[in-house]
């Protein structure tokens, strides 16, 4: 993941900075294009972070002849980096495409699904150390929103599993090999 993310971020910039000479393509068109790039920029700085913690946040490529001694930057630098790319994709992107082929692509869901799990990341004990509470809100502000506009859009549906409550789980491991109760098949 970390050699495959680095060149796709690599192309990512490159695409930024020529995405304006285009010639042939709508303003909507190329918004839609910066869009998925900055949601695809903030996704593979999110693969990288969560193991690796902070890196160097490229917006833009390193020249042939630039000098490739940099200092790391921090987790909280790089997520508040993420959010930027969130935010901008979020602002670009469609809430859905209208032709079957654009199946797969980052839709504005997809980015507030991804800000929310960015977030929820960075709340975590892993990274959030001592427990501070902002982190917490935000990542809760932005599943909020996440569920806000899924309902008001009415696309997505939350899985109703409220029967998987009920389920008694062992911890022997054999519940490892019993096949998936009824209660959980909405997941």
């Amino acid at each position: 993941r970390y050699t495959f993310s680095w060149k796709g971020i690599r192309t990512i910039n490159g695409f930024l900075e020529n995405v304006d000479k285009i010639a042939n393509g709508t303003t909507e068109e190329i918004n839609n294009l910066k869009g998925q790039a900055y949601f695809l920029r903030a996704f593979y700085y999110h693969l990288m972070t969560k193991r690796h913690g902070g890196l160097i946040y490229l917006k833009e490529n390193l020249s042939l002849n630039e000098p490739l001694e940099r200092v790391r930057e921090s987790y909280a630098s790089n997520l508040a980096d993420m959010i930027e790319d969130l935010d901008l994709a979020i602002s670009l992107l469609p809430i859905k495409y209208a032709a079957s082929s654009d199946s797969g692509r980052p839709t504005k869901g997809a980015a507030l699904a991804l800000k929310s799990r960015v977030t929820l990341f960075a709340a975590s004990p892993l990274v959030n150390t001592t427990n501070d509470n902002k982190a917490w809100v935000d990542a809760a502000i932005a599943a909020s929103d996440l569920i806000n506009f899924a309902t008001t859009n009415g696309l997505y549906n939350l899985a109703d599993a409220s029967a998987a409550n009920g389920i008694d789980v062992g911890h022997n491991g054999a519940d490892l090999f019993v096949a998936e109760p009824d209660a959980l098949k909405p997941y």
